[in-house]
Parts: structure tokens; C-alpha cells; sequence
């Protein structure tokens, strides 16, 4: 997939092309965020992405895992990115079990 990806990027402008970018820039964003901004909160965050969610994954589990921020990574099953629309259930559970509510 990330040859494909490669060869794609080195191609004139397509709609193949400009769709990747779509997709890419909201976690590009996320990411970026999650690094500069979250690691210097001196409270709980709790995570929640579904399990088909488009989001960047990565910041937010190397935070928690490095303890650089205290809180939780979550993966709601069943869900892409409306993680409370998609698995209301899953989301209260975790809720629950986290002592968020």
C-alpha cells in the first residue's frame, strides 16, 4: 500500500491523488495537535477512536503509554470516527469502566 501510495504522490494532479490528500490532512492536523498542545495539559484526557476512525492513532497512544499525559487510549469497537453515534454502548462501557461518568 505505501509503494502505491509513493507512486501516486509523484503523479500529475488526479482525483486519486487529491482524494489521498483529503483523507491525509485531518490526521496530519490531529497528530500535530496532539503533540504540541496535549502534552502540556496538567489533566486526565481520555481518547476515544473508533476502530475504523481516520484520526491518528499514534500521538495519542504514545502519550498515554510515555505517562506524559495522564488519561486513556481507547478503541471503541465497531465504530469509525462518530465513535458515540456508531457504538453508544461501547463508549458507555468504557465510560464506566474508566470512571469517567
Amino acid at each position: 500500500m505505501k509503494d502505491y501510495f509513493d507512486k501516486i504522490m509523484r503523479l500529475p494532479v488526479t482525483s486519486e491523488l487529491a482524494m489521498q490528500k483529503i483523507l491525509l490532512f485531518p490526521s496530519f492536523i490531529v497528530k500535530k495537535c496532539t503533540w504540541k498542545y496535549l502534552r502540556n495539559l496538567n489533566i486526565k484526557c481520555h481518547f476515544f477512536y473508533g476502530e475504523s476512525d481516520f484520526m491518528e492513532k499514534l500521538a495519542a497512544d504514545e502519550l498515554i503509554k510515555s505517562n506524559t499525559i495522564k488519561g486513556t487510549y481507547n478503541i471503541v469497537k465497531d465504530a469509525g470516527h462518530l465513535v458515540v453515534n456508531d457504538n453508544p454502548e461501547e463508549v458507555y462501557k468504557i465510560f464506566k469502566k474508566n470512571k469517567i461518568i
